[in-house]
Order: structure tokens, then sequence, then C-alpha cells
């Protein structure tokens, strides 16, 4: 199970704040979290993967939970 969508929720971030700070749609943030498609490799991945990594470490209980 992905911790993508439990991490920004934990957060208090809905997929269109994310999506708004990324510059892509809110579907595109719907689709990575259900890991339907992966962000391309480029900039927005590694943002996307910065946020991630930032709010795991804020909300490690996340984590913990989804293992």
């Amino acid at each position: 199970m992905s911790v993508r969508g439990p991490l920004r929720r934990a957060a208090g971030l809905t997929q269109r704040q994310v999506a708004e700070e990324l510059g892509v749609k809110a579907l595109s943030i719907k689709r990575w979290e259900s890991g339907a498609v992966e962000p391309r490799a480029g900039a927005k991945r590694t943002a996307y993967s910065r946020l991630l990594q930032g709010l795991a470490k804020r909300h490690p209980e996340v984590i913990a939970v989804q293992h």
C-alpha cells in the first residue's frame, strides 16, 4: 500500500494544494497516490519525492502504520 496519500492527509494537505505547489493537475496527484502511474522523471518527480520525504520525517507514525 502506498503511503503517499496518508502522508499528505497527515500534513493536512489536499491533492489540489500539492498539485498547485508542484505545478501539476490534481488528477496527477490522485493517480500518483493510487499507484496508477508514477511521476515522470524530472524536476516535478524530484520535487514530489522531496515533499514526501519531508512529510515522512514530520509524520513517522504514518510510515509505521503502513508497514
